[in-house]
């Protein structure tokens, strides 16, 4: 338990509840039994972490959002190859990224932090040389989420992200949906 989890407990419900989204599963190799039963309180099928991302975006039709405040980035590149499947990102990203939203660690600053040389090349959290989070960022809107005074360290450094090509169209509509519900959660 912490408070920054609380607080991202309570936004990723939030986010759920305004975006009308009824179909819920959360996946964590950390979660114990205390964490799959508030889950489940809020509506969240504990699912597999191994398979879950894989299962969601083969099945889904509709919008999929990722919410995966403070992740590693080796975990965003996993999911983002993932999403992507065999279809590549060689002509920008494919269909399936193309309809996905994602609250995260924002790319810029993952870029910034490389152009300064934070993270040594070869060490944990640089960029490898065929990180996704890299070469998808021509392509990735970004929002960064407002300063959350109650609890900074739940939201620092988040954005919400979606992923378009020159021709798509669905990717600012998601961003607006998704900047409405940020700010309702500021706002609360």
């Amino acid at each position: 338990y912490s408070t920054a989890s609380s607080h991202q407990l309570a936004l990723a419900w939030l986010l759920a509840e305004e975006l009308g989204i009824a179909d819920r599963s959360w996946a964590d190799p950390q979660m114990g039994q205390v964490d799959e039963a508030t889950g489940s309180a809020f509506r969240f099928t504990c699912a597999d972490s191994e398979t879950a991302l894989g299962d969601l975006a083969a099945s889904s039709e509709s919008p999929l959002v990722l919410f995966m405040p403070h992740c590693d980035r080796g975990l965003y590149d996993h999911v983002l190859s993932t999403s992507c499947g065999n279809d590549g990102i060689a002509d920008g990203p494919p269909p399936s990224l193309v309809k996905t939203l994602l609250i995260g660690n924002s790319f810029s600053v993952y870029a910034e932090r490389d152009e300064l040389g934070v993270c040594p090349r070869g060490t944990p959290g640089a960029a490898g040389p065929d990180s996704l989070v890299s070469r998808l960022r021509p392509n990735t809107r970004e929002r960064q989420l407002p300063v959350y005074a109650p609890c900074q360290e739940a939201f620092n450094d988040l954005a919400v992200m979606s992923f378009a090509a020159a021709s798509t169209e669905a990717a600012p509509a998601m961003m607006a949906a998704s900047a409405t519900a940020a700010a309702a959660a500021q706002a609360r």
